[in-house]
Parts: C-alpha cells; structure tokens; sequence
C-alpha cells in the first residue's frame, strides 16, 4: 500500500474546531512498515496539471504525526479532512516539501485511520489518513511539509505544517 502512497505529507488548517496539539496527543499514529519493503516515492517541481489552476485558500482540518527516519528515507504521516463534524473527506490530496524558496509536490493516497475516526467520533473519518517515504535527499535541512486537499473545484490550504 505505501508504493501507491507519493511523498511527505502536509496538513490542512484547523477548521472544523480541531486543535491539532490535542490530537496528536490522543490518538494512535500511524506505523511505519520496515523501509525494506517500501520505495522512496520522489516530488515533482509543480503542481499536478490538472491542479495546477484551481484557486486556493485555507480551510479544512489536519493534523501531522512524529517524522522518522529509517534508512535513506523520511516516514511522514498524518490525517486530513474537509470537515471532522460532517465527515467530508477531499476528492484527492497532496503535500508539499518547501525549503530554501523551492517548493515540491506529490499526490498522496487515503489510509485508513481509525483512531482519527473514533477520536472525532465520525466513522467517515476513517480513510482520512496518509503516509508516504521520501528519500532524504529531497527533504533538506529546516524544511517544511504542508497537506493540501482538493475538494470541489478549489484547492485547501492548512496553516498546520511539519518542520523536519
């Protein structure tokens, strides 16, 4: 499952009332599988074409779990939605690397996360997750992941981002 998952994830603002210290203080993060088995997935310069026009702003809900680092490659992982009161998850996701005035992208797959659903007590919830590995060499010093969801015609920007 993590080969299909592309790059570092990033997270959306805090909306839907959700602080993101309290979350990441209750609920389970998610594991990394040994990075044996699991590819580095690398970062495109741009914003997929068909993003690449949709308008932005912030909005939505996130949250980043602790990084790690096994190997060659930087584990990131977390959880996203539109709306943790509805349950509204996006049409696709993404997170971006930053660094030095550059800035890097991948489209992401959905993972489960129970333990985001039950914390919110929403079981649509429970595929608001994310994960991917990304070689190190992509990830430079004082970098910053930042999760993006497309959702309706529009691009959502979240105002939590992870430091590396």
């Amino acid at each position: 499952m993590f080969k299909n998952l592309v790059a570092v994830c990033a997270v959306l603002c805090v909306v839907a009332g959700c602080d993101n210290s309290s979350i990441s203080k209750t609920v389970s993060k998610a594991e990394p599988a040994s990075a044996a088995g699991n590819s580095a997935l690398p970062l495109a310069p741009s914003l997929p074409t068909v993003y690449a026009s949709l308008p932005k702003k912030n909005g939505g809900a996130c949250g980043f779990d602790q990084p790690k680092v096994e190997g060659e490659n930087q584990f990131v992982s977390g959880w996203a939605a539109i709306s943790t009161t509805d349950g509204v998850l996006a049409d696709a996701t993404m997170i971006s690397i930053s660094a030095n005035g550059t800035e890097k992208f991948a489209v992401v797959s959905k993972q489960k996360r129970d333990d985001v659903a039950n914390y919110f007590k929403n079981s649509a919830l429970a595929e608001s997750g994310f994960s991917a590995y990304i070689n190190k060499a992509e990830v430079p010093t004082g970098a910053k992941a930042t999760r993006y969801q497309m959702f309706q015609g529009t691009i959502y920007s979240c105002t939590v981002t992870q430091a590396f």
